[in-house]
């Protein structure tokens, strides 16, 4: 029985870190068009809910230590750092 659960959450936390991948390359696409460019095209509303999102969801996440999460979020802020740049300057 423990190796069916062993087994299940190595599983989940497989699927995990392949979410968390997938939505930290998300905004990859729009930081790169940003960078060529030299403008952001997202909204502000946009980036202002996304950020606010991305800060209190990290701040819940870290006592838990649920590391793809706290990737996800830490590579989003990156990208969202990227794509502010863009649209202040």
């Amino acid at each position: 029985m423990k190796s069916s659960t062993n087994q299940d959450s190595k599983l989940y936390l497989t699927i995990g870190w392949i979410a968390s991948v997938c939505f930290c390359i998300s905004g990859v696409p729009a930081a790169i068009e940003a960078v060529i460019t030299k403008q952001s095209l997202i909204p502000i509303g946009t980036l202002i809910l996304w950020t606010i999102g991305e800060i209190f969801a990290l701040i819940y996440i870290i006592p838990k230590k649920d590391y793809p999460l706290i990737t996800n979020y830490l590579m989003n802020l990156a990208v969202i750092s990227i794509l502010w740049y863009y649209k202040i300057y």
